[in-house]
């Protein structure tokens, strides 16, 4: 077997089989894979085995793989690739043999565009409008995270965070009374 070249995810790892010599007779084997890093159903698909079969004659065979388009930022996964010989065919002697198949995560997380650090009116209870950008042109989904003071804020799905009410200069509402309220925002 040739080890596959690594994939992106979406496109098909090919698995190839190839003979030493060619056979005066059809040769067929058991392909099997199994989950790694990589999950069956949701990074690859693909059933409980499959057939390899090279026709009489012939060197090779290939078999493609699928592999799931999703849109998580995650790091490069592997399966594990297991092939059966010889069992089909009583003529032919090879053992079992394995190998990685390695899927490229062609997702990227989204970068808050935002100031770190704002500035609001006394009376105003809309803090800012914040901004991120996605290379994938997905649409991107906000939520706080943190921060002592979170509970002194709403964020909606587009991005707008705002204190729950105003807040007054004279009598600060944040956890330690500085007039500095801290939140945490991620986008994802």
């Amino acid at each position: 077997m040739v080890p596959p070249d690594p994939v992106e995810e979406g496109d098909d790892v090919v698995v190839t089989l190839v003979l030493d010599n060619p056979a005066g007779f059809e040769v067929s084997v058991r392909l099997l894979a199994s989950n790694d890093t990589a999950r069956r159903g949701e990074d690859f698909s693909f059933g409980s085995s499959a057939t390899m079969t090279i026709a009489p004659g012939e060197l090779a065979a290939t078999h493609a793989i699928e592999t799931l388009e999703d849109r998580v930022v995650e790091d490069v996964e592997d399966f594990d690739l297991t092939v059966l010989g010889g069992g089909l065919n009583p003529l032919v002697t090879m053992g079992s043999v394995s190998m990685d198949a390695t899927i490229i995560d062609d997702d990227h997380a989204p970068v808050i565009v935002s100031p770190l650090s704002l500035r609001v009116s006394e009376i105003a209870t809309e803090v800012a409008s914040l901004v991120a950008s996605d290379d994938d042109g997905d649409e991107v989904v906000w939520e706080i995270t943190g921060g002592a003071d979170r509970g002194r804020f709403t964020l909606t799905r587009g991005g707008v965070l705002s204190f729950v009410s105003a807040q007054s200069y004279d009598l600060p509402g944040d956890a330690n009374r500085d007039r500095r309220y801290q939140v945490i925002v991620t986008v994802t």
